[in-house]
Parts: structure tokens; sequence; C-alpha cells
């Protein structure tokens, strides 16, 4: 009872349903209890293991903080194991945390930077998945097709250095302390593998026009460079919401560089010019539809695949 008050006070959400756990026999349903109670008094080292069970099995990533002895096998079951610098030698040698200082506060900050990291992590990764995924399926493809690769290996340099190298530097910095939910390879995924797909579906469409109206190799290969960005871009814009006026910025001025490239540094990447009529007729139409083409693939993956 003395310490829900306390909870109440902290405005711990439900505090007012306490339990005194020595008065629970030893055949409870330990998860009914979990679900129920929010606070726990008395509880014993073998009540605690079996309520961090209990909490894990319905779905809940728990952590545990102790600094006696009868704390370590709760300890130890955790996800998360947190001990005081001035709790028992067992505790701190099992604990993956040790606060120095015994203040429990400094825990905020190490949750923040951690979801900071791995929410930014799993930004970054959708952008440099992208090139992975489409590279090896062109390479199936093109290994039985009777047609050179799509891309010259400097023309993927602005690609590379624009659309992922940059902007992920930036985003990775970037506070981020949404709470981590879901798969981490499956929401990576949702965004990387629609844009390699889309990637993937807009060469072969290239290379199958660029051959009926007589297009060059370095033409095809340029409206592949120019489609690909665009894609990259549309990901970019996706994976780097909520937007703030930095992120406007940086990703403005990394695309007015990408389309000011072709003009200026194109014979450099090996690019052709693009004010020619026959590109024109393949690229504009293709352009115009790269964001609701990566969406719709996008929204039929996390339909269909969740």
């Amino acid at each position: 009872m003395t310490v829900s008050n306390v909870a109440m006070q902290a405005e711990i959400e439900n505090s007012d349903r306490y339990v005194d756990m020595s008065r629970i026999a030893e055949n409870t349903d330990f998860k009914e209890l979990a679900d129920h109670y929010v606070v726990f008094g008395r509880v014993t080292p073998h009540q605690k293991k079996a309520l961090i069970q209990a909490f894990q099995q319905a779905g809940h990533t728990v952590a545990m903080t102790g600094d006696g002895v009868n704390d370590v096998l709760a300890l130890k079951e955790s996800n998360c194991s947190i001990a005081m610098a001035e709790g028992s030698d067992a505790t701190t040698s099992v604990a993956d945390f040790v606060l120095l200082d015994n203040q429990f506060d400094s825990m905020i900050h190490v949750l923040k930077e951690g979801r900071r990291v791995i929410n930014n992590i799993e930004r970054v990764a959708s952008l440099y998945l992208i090139k992975t995924i489409y590279s090896v399926i062109l390479t199936i493809v093109f290994t039985f097709v009777n047609s050179p690769y799509p891309f010259q290996p400097i023309q993927l340099s602005p690609i590379s250095s624009l659309t992922v190298g940059i902007p992920s530097f930036f985003l990775a910095i970037k506070p981020n302390y949404k709470r981590i939910q879901g798969e981490f390879l499956k929401k990576v995924l949702h965004n990387a593998f629609p844009a390699a797909l889309a990637v993937v579906s807009y060469i072969i469409v290239t290379m199958l026009l660029g051959q009926l109206i007589h297009l060059t190799f370095a033409q095809t290969s340029t409206i592949n460079v120019l489609l690909t960005g665009a894609v990259c871009f549309t990901t970019l814009i996706t994976v780097a919401k909520p937007f703030d006026f930095k992120i406007k910025v940086l990703i403005t001025l990394l695309m007015a560089a990408f389309v000011l490239l072709f003009s200026f540094a194109g014979q450099f990447f090996s690019l052709a010019p693009v004010w020619n009529v026959n590109m024109a007729m393949i690229y504009i139409p293709l352009l115009i539809s790269v964001y609701p083409y990566f969406h719709f693939i996008r929204a039929f993956m996390l339909r269909f695949f969740k």
C-alpha cells in the first residue's frame, strides 16, 4: 500500500492496482497477475523471476533493477538488468548496466540514446540495402540476358553519395526518441525492397524501350541513373520523416546537386545529354510515376507481408 501511494505521487498509470505477493499461492497464474496489477509488494526471488517471464510472454521487453542477492534471479531473466554501484557484488556482476552514481534518472539518457541509435540505424539501413538488393537482382537477370549491365561503375557514384552516403551521415545523428516497435529487419525491408523492385522494373522498361527506338547504351544508362536516383530520393524522403528544417534543406540541396550533375558533370560521370527528345519520351513519364509506383509496392508489402 505504501509503494502504491508513492507510485501515485510519481504519476505511474494504474498504480492503485497493487497486490501483496506473500498471500499469493504457488500455483497462481502469473500472466493474469501481470495483466491485472501494477504494484507488487513482498515479492520473493522466484516470484520476481516468474513475473518477468509473464511480462515477456505478453510481448514486453522487461527491465529489472536491483541491489541485493535476492534480485539476481530476476536480473538474469530480464532483457535489461540494472544494478546500483553500491549494491552487492553478485548484482553488479550479472547486470547489463551499473549506475555508478546510484541515480535512476541516468537511465533516461541511456534509454533515449539507445532509441536514437536503433531508430536511426533502421533508417540508414533501408538506404544501404536498396543498392544491395537491386544489384543482386540485376546481376542475376543480366547473366541470362544478351545485354550489357545497365550501369557503368562511375555512374553509381553520384547515386551512392547523394542518396545514401551524405544523407545517412546526418540521419544517423538526428534525435529520434520514438519507442522501438516491430521487427528490425522486417521494417527495414518494407522500405528497401519496394525501392529495389522499382529500380529493377524501371531499368527493364528503359532497356526494352531503348532498343525499340534505337537509343545508345550511354543514353539508356543515363536514363537508368536518373530513374534510380529518383527512386532512391523517394525512399530517402520516406525514411527521413518527420522532417525538420535542416533535413528539408539537406534533401533539397542533394536533389538540386543531382539534377545539376547531368548538366555540368555529365561527361565526367559518363552521362549522355538528357535534352534529347527520344530520351525525354521515356524518362519524363517514368519520373512522374516514381512516387506513386514506389508507394503502391510499399503499401502492397505492408498489407500482405506484415
